[in-house]
């Protein structure tokens, strides 16, 4: 259930400080409509598999004032569900422009530092 998880997520940052979710009365009422909406996009969309599916929301900023999370600058966080815990890299190559190599000249993901066929730093 919602609750059973709620009881046991939570995410690291880079730094290593880890915050729960946000409490509903801490949820903006923009943020509430929007996920209330959402719900039942997931149920009409995915079926019996959407009706188990939840949203949580965690801070934006850290204890430090720092961003939790930039998707477009470099770091990583952690997203821990009971004994278990996923590890996201940042920043994330969906977001990030594409490189090109400037020996090879293949295209590359833009959160990548070297090209993977020449092994030639990346601007």
């Amino acid at each position: 259930s919602e609750m059973d998880i709620r009881s046991i997520i939570s995410i690291r940052d880079y730094w290593g400080s880890q915050y729960l979710p946000l409490a509903k009365d801490k949820i903006s009422p923009d943020a509430q409509n929007f996920l209330s909406v959402m719900k039942p996009v997931l149920v009409n969309v995915l079926g019996p598999m959407g009706k188990n599916m939840h949203f949580f929301l965690f801070p934006a900023k850290g204890v430090r004032g720092q961003c939790i999370a930039d998707a477009k600058s470099e770091g990583a966080f952690w997203v821990r569900l009971g004994e278990r815990e996923f590890k996201w890299r940042l920043p994330l190559g969906a977001l990030s422009p594409h490189k090109i190599c400037p020996i090879c000249k293949e295209r590359c993901s833009g959160n990548w530092r070297f090209c993977p066929w020449c092994g030639a730093e990346l601007p």
